[in-house]
């Protein structure tokens, strides 16, 4: 149909049928509301790059296959790029791009620190909300965030076989360069993320995270012993950042479940253009599989996948009786699940020190 077509990056309709075109269709970035920026100070030493995503691989016949219409997409269309560009294979695109900057330009295409690679989907990490991102004036070098995560995944949001113990895990959060990766779309989970999906565990991520070079910061948040409309969790401290550090992940397990979570990867906390940190981020999180346990439904202690799978997003599909699927006034949808809040706070002692 032409309304799922037009969902997934990389495809277009053409009236009759859908096909493959190498970018997405064009879609409304979020408002960013301006405030006056300083001199600028140094600049991060990497381009953000936002999210990387691609299509689900096979999954249980519950699991969904569309996201909402309103998510937005990341990067320009491909036809900003240079008509040399190769035409022939999406991967040979992608291949033949030896730069971070000309591969992070190509809707398809995404960067791993070393090479370009064929990363096809709609971009739904996140969906901020409103005129989230809001800058402020603050140039400093290494600032502190609060971080609130509050639910939305509610029997009245996500109503096939919501759980009676609906809770989450604690939540492990860090601040990084684009050398690092915690997770992101198709890619196969660490043990560290893997443990946290399916045991609620953070004890293994955060080895990983305190050995990790591209790691500047790493903290605990609250878990959510009741996940009741506007349950919030907030961290335990401040999460630090700075300009060679200036994006954050996170995650935490949609509890009970075989190998379920929610978070962020590579949100960008710096604005780039201003020079400055931004005050308020706000986004829509949503449902995961991490791809390393069977299972659809609302279970713990299931098999095994093997061979694990890549990472995936939830997403609609042909019916609502589907987790975390729901019916919304345009069809089948999937609602998130929470609300990232990351709040600047300029007095934060730890991170200013």
């Amino acid at each position: 149909g032409e309304q799922a077509c037009l969902l997934v990056s990389c495809c277009d309709w053409n009236g009759k049928s859908c096909f493959f075109t190498a970018h997405a269709p064009p879609s409304s970035m979020p408002t960013i509301s301006q405030e006056p920026s300083p001199t600028p100070t140094s600049e991060p030493s990497v381009m953000p790059s936002v999210v990387s995503s691609s299509i689900p691989t096979s999954k249980p016949s519950s699991m969904p296959s569309l996201m909402p219409s309103s998510m937005p997409t990341a990067k320009p269309s491909i036809s900003s790029m240079p008509s040399a560009m190769p035409s022939s294979s999406p991967t040979s695109v992608c291949s033949r791009l030896t730069g971070e900057e000309s591969c992070e330009r190509v809707e398809c295409c995404d960067w791993d620190g070393n090479t370009c690679f064929f990363s096809p989907g709609a971009s739904f990490n996140f969906d901020h909300i409103g005129d989230s991102p809001k800058n402020s004036i603050i140039p400093v070098q290494k600032v502190g965030y609060s971080i609130a995560f509050t639910n939305q995944w509610t029997s009245a949001n996500h109503p096939f076989s919501y759980p009676t113990d609906a809770h989450w895990s604690e939540f492990v959060y860090a601040s990084h360069s684009s050398a690092y990766v915690m997770w992101r779309d198709q890619a196969r989970a660490s043990r560290g993320v893997e443990l946290i999906a399916e045991t609620g565990v953070l004890d293994e991520l955060q080895s990983e995270l305190a050995i990790e070079g591209s790691v500047l910061d790493h903290i605990e948040a609250f878990g959510i012993e009741e996940a009741f409309d506007g349950a919030t969790s907030i961290s335990k401290r401040h999460l630090c950042v700075d300009t060679d550090h200036p994006f954050v992940s996170g995650i935490g397990m949609i509890a009970p479940s075989p190998d379920w979570f929610s978070g962020v990867y590579n949100l960008p906390l710096w604005n780039r253009e201003t020079q400055t940190w931004y005050r308020k981020v706000e986004v829509d999180v949503y449902a995961w599989d991490a791809g390393t346990e069977e299972g659809s439904g609302y279970s713990l202690d299931n098999i095994e996948t093997d061979p694990p799978e890549g990472i995936s997003p939830f997403m609609a599909g042909e019916t609502a009786d589907a987790v975390f699927v729901s019916v919304g006034s345009g069809g089948l949808q999937v609602m998130p699940v929470a609300t990232l809040t990351f709040e600047l706070q300029e007095s934060s002692k730890k991170c200013n020190n």
